[in-house]
């Protein structure tokens, strides 16, 4: 990250302390300031020499230092000074050998927060569990071994994730058979219910990828149970649905993010900035296709969630929405936010036969706006979204159609090549007699997907404090799905009853 994150405050308190004062934030304990961070960081319990673990509180709303306790001139688990001292003071409370401390307090530590100095100023270390609620496919298998890498690899040396625990909506048994096959290192617990994973006191945030139908009665469980939530796309049916989530996740003061991960690819945002600082001059048309050429019927049977209404399936909410994600961040997002106007939305449909879903959908959205500077004629842009899963927008993979995207405005274009959800090149072309032609390419570091970047951005807002993402912010979320509505209206596309239900708990 080349800009400097803001300064994170450490509150230090003990959680079950008689003795001497806790090691709150501003407290003096025998006139001596609070130990500092690197204290706690370097020095271990002089007692089990366990070291000091920072971890989130609700109460609070700041971090603190767990279970620490200033006792004269040192610094112990409050647990463990309790343990050796409960028939009395003691003078010397370090006993020969290691004294247990409870697994309660030492063996579920999960968040491990600290400041490093970077050049003169802070910058801040978060190591994030992510328990995963998944449909147990390859999308979760790629998230998590995204989040096995080693973060350096892609300059994200002020994070770290950990895979603290799976649940199977099936059985206990396909959870560890995922741990398994992933190879998730230990400490991971397994669940056979989803249920049973929000009722974890360990759990902090949850990845969802279970079917789009599912979403809602998901992420409220788990908002309800008090966690943070990164879910994926498209993120409910309906945009009802997304405004609760959100209001929910605002409520309860938790952070709450719909999983849109190309647009935290470093190409993606170098796109964004270079439309930004108009290096294709006033963007009036966009152009974005996500389609592939499957023999449907023989790929698809009937109750695949691809094809299935009833798991919310076909072309627009599986693959449209990246489309959309183009459109939308590049035409909208690239505004100030007091600019931003939800567009006008035409559209077609076509249903695929053996199940109603829709197998082919055309967007043209008109938004009342241009970027970046919004302030000459024609002041409008048009944004065309594509998707169909019966034919290719890439037909021989190897990119000989062109690009799937085209950013077009008054003073060049901007061309985006490989699959919408996962590019590797852009190319810029400046009008003629305004430059050269370049190519950028965008590797993935560490042969990784690409879905680190995502979980580093859900790790960084934790740190910080924030309930959104600034990247996909719930009000743009709930504009996509709006849109999203609004063509399944036009194309007289409904989902059963249940899944579009705003109620909760619903069992589907």
């Amino acid at each position: 990250m080349s800009r400097m994150q803001p300064e994170l405050k450490l509150r230090l308190k003990a959680l079950q302390a008689p003795m001497e004062s806790p090691l709150n934030k501003g407290h003096q304990s025998n006139g001596s300031e609070p130990p500092n961070d690197a204290t706690l960081r370097n020095t271990p319990c002089p007692i089990c020499q366990e070291k000091f673990e920072p971890t989130w509180s609700e109460e609070e709303q700041d971090w603190i230092w767990q279970d620490a306790v200033r006792v004269g001139p040192r610094i112990y688990h409050a647990s463990c000074y309790n343990e050796v001292t409960k028939d009395g003071p003691a003078r010397n409370p370090e006993p020969q050998a290691r004294t247990s401390t409870p697994d309660s307090v030492l063996g579920k530590r999960k968040a491990e927060v600290y400041s490093k100095s970077h050049r003169g100023h802070r910058r801040q270390y978060i190591s994030l569990p992510y328990p995963v609620l998944p449909a147990l496919s390859h999308l979760s298998t790629a998230f998590v071994r995204d989040l096995l890498l080693d973060p350096k690899a892609r300059d994200a040396g002020d994070v770290a994730h950990q895979v603290a625990a799976v649940a199977s909506s099936s059985s206990k048994e396909r959870a560890e058979q995922f741990i398994s096959s992933v190879g998730i290192p230990g400490p991971c617990a397994a669940y056979g219910s989803y249920e049973e994973l929000a009722a974890d006191p360990n759990v902090q945030v949850v990845y969802v990828a279970s079917p789009h139908s599912h979403h809602y009665q998901n992420v409220m469980l788990l908002l309800e149970a008090g966690k943070h939530v990164l879910c994926e796309k498209a993120f409910t049916v309906n945009a009802a649905q997304t405004r609760i989530l959100c209001e929910t996740a605002k409520k309860k003061n938790l952070f709450l993010m719909e999983a849109v991960w190309t647009r935290y690819f470093p190409l993606s945002i170098q796109v964004r900035q270079l439309i930004q600082q108009g290096a294709i001059g006033e963007v009036l048309r966009v152009v974005a296709d996500t389609s592939f050429g499957d023999d449907v019927e023989n790929t698809f049977p009937p109750s695949h969630r691809m094809v299935n209404p009833d798991l919310a399936g076909g072309a627009l909410l599986d693959l449209g929405i990246y489309s959309l994600t183009w459109v939308f961040q590049t035409l909208y997002h690239t505004l100030p936010k007091e600019q931003r106007k939800a567009p006008a939305v035409t559209s077609q449909i076509t249903p695929y036969h053996l199940t109603g879903a829709d197998e082919s959908t055309s967007i043209l959205l008109s938004f009342p706006t241009s970027t970046p500077s919004n302030d000459s004629h024609p002041k409008r842009s048009q944004g065309v979204a594509l998707t169909n899963i019966r034919c290719a927008g890439d037909p021989d993979e190897q990119g000989t159609a062109g690009p799937n995207i085209r950013i077009q405005g008054t003073k060049g274009e901007i061309q985006v090549f490989g699959n919408p959800f996962r590019p590797t090149k852009y190319r810029v072309i400046p009008k003629k007699g305004l430059g050269a032609v370049r190519d950028v390419e965008c590797p993935f570091p560490a042969g990784g997907r690409g879905m680190y970047w995502e979980a580093d951005e859900v790790a960084r807002c934790l740190r910080d404090g924030r309930l959104e993402s600034a990247g996909m912010p719930w009000e743009e979320s709930i504009v996509i799905m709006e849109v999203m509505d609004e063509v399944r209206r036009q194309g007289g596309l409904k989902y059963p009853e249940s899944i579009e239900s705003t109620k909760y708990p619903l069992q589907l």
